[in-house]
C-alpha cells in the first residue's frame, strides 16, 4: 500500500486549495509571457546575422530563460514556490548575460563569441573529466570509484569523450573564434564575461547593468537556498520556543516568485527585441498593456528577505 505523506508537513491538495486565488493570478500571466516569448524567439532566430556564430549565445540564453520560466510556471501551478529558486537564479544569470551581450552594437560580436568560446571550453573540460587518460579524468575516476552510488557502475566514457573533445577543439581553431580562444586560455576566467575585461563575477556584472539591487537581495538569498544553507527559512518556533519546521509547499512567496520570473523573462525578451526586431517594440508594448500589465501589477509587492526563527510554522 502506498505510503501517505505526513500531512502536517506536506499536503499538496490542501496547499493548492489554500493558494487557489494566488495560483489563478500568477500561473496564467507566466504562461502568457512564456508563450509570447516562444513566438518572439522564432522571429529572432529568423533575423540572425550572416556573421558566423555571432548570434548563437544570445539565442541559447533566451531559450534557456523561456525554459526556466516555463518550469517556474509549473511549480507555481502546483504551489511549489520555494522549489523555484534554482530556476529563478539561473534565469537572472541568463538575463545578465543577454543584456551585457546586446548592450552596445560595437561590442556585440566580441561578447557573443566570447560567451560561445567559454561554453565550448566548459564542455571540453567535462569531456576531459570523462577521459581517464587526462589528469582531470584520473581524479574523477578515483572519485567515481569511491562514490557509493557510482562505484559499481562501469566507467566507459573515454572513447566518446575524446571524440567530442576533438570536435570542439577543431571548432575553436576556426578563424572567427581563435582570437577569443587565445584570450580565454590566457585569462582562464570563471565566467564568460571575464574574457571581455571589466566584470569578473556576477555581482560586478549586475552593478554594471544597474541590477545590483536585485542581485543583493535575491541572488544571494537564492544561492543560500540552492546550497542548502538557508536553514533559518525552514524552521519556526512553537510553544515555548521549541523549533518546528515550515510546511512544505508554503504559499507565502508564491506571488513574489511569479513576479520575479515574469520580470526576468519580460526584460530578456524586450532586450532581445531591441537588438533583433526593434521595429516590433511598439507591438511588444501594446501586447504587454493588453495581456500582462494588470495581472503583473497585481503580483507586485515589496519582496521579503526571509523568515526568521520567530515566524509561524507547522509542527
Amino acid at each position: 500500500m502506498p505510503t501517505p505523506a505526513l500531512n502536517t508537513l506536506l499536503d499538496p491538495e490542501f496547499s493548492k486549495v489554500e493558494a487557489k486565488e494566488q495560483i489563478e493570478l500568477a500561473s496564467p500571466v507566466l504562461r502568457e509571457i512564456v508563450n509570447y516569448s516562444t513566438r518572439a524567439f522564432g522571429r529572432f532566430a529568423a533575423s540572425t546575422s550572416s556573421d558566423r556564430d555571432v548570434d548563437f549565445a544570445v539565442l541559447a540564453l533566451h531559450r534557456h530563460m523561456i525554459e526556466a520560466t516555463d518550469g517556474v510556471e509549473v511549480l507555481v501551478s502546483q504551489c511549489c514556490p520555494d522549489a523555484a529558486a534554482p530556476l529563478l537564479r539561473s534565469s537572472f544569470e541568463a538575463l545578465l548575460s543577454i543584456r551585457y551581450i546586446v548592450e552596445t552594437d560595437d561590442d556585440y560580436r566580441e561578447r557573443g563569441l566570447a560567451c560561445l568560446v567559454h561554453a565550448i571550453r566548459s564542455r571540453i573540460q567535462m569531456y576531459e573529466m570523462l577521459d581517464p587518460e587526462t589528469e582531470r579524468g584520473r581524479q574523477y575516476r578515483d572519485d567515481w570509484k569511491t562514490d557509493q552510488m557510482t562505484a559499481s557502475w562501469p566507467f566507459e566514457y573515454a572513447e566518446v569523450a575524446r571524440r567530442q573533445k576533438a570536435n570542439l577543439e577543431k571548432l575553436l581553431q576556426k578563424p572567427h573564434l581563435t582570437p577569443l580562444e587565445e584570450i580565454h586560455r590566457k585569462l582562464k576566467p570563471r565566467r564568460w564575461y571575464g574574457v571581455c575585461g571589466r566584470n569578473a563575477n556576477a555581482e560586478q556584472l549586475a552593478r554594471h547593468l544597474a541590477a545590483g539591487g536585485r542581485y543583493g537581495i535575491l541572488y544571494r538569498v537564492w544561492s543560500k537556498t540552492i546550497h542548502s544553507e538557508d536553514l533559518i527559512s525552514m524552521v519556526g518556533t512553537r510553544g515555548k520556543g521549541n523549533p518546528s519546521v515550515r510546511r512544505i509547499r508554503d504559499s507565502g512567496e508564491l506571488k513574489q516568485t511569479a513576479l520575479f520570473a515574469a520580470s526576468f523573462l519580460l526584460d530578456g525578451t524586450r532586450s532581445m527585441m531591441r537588438h533583433f526586431r526593434p521595429e516590433e517594440l511598439d507591438g511588444f508594448s501594446e501586447w504587454y498593456s493588453i495581456e500582462v500589465a494588470e495581472r503583473y501589477r497585481a503580483l507586485a509587492e515589496p519582496p521579503t528577505v526571509g523568515r526568521d526563527l520567530g515566524s509561524e510554522a507547522t509542527g
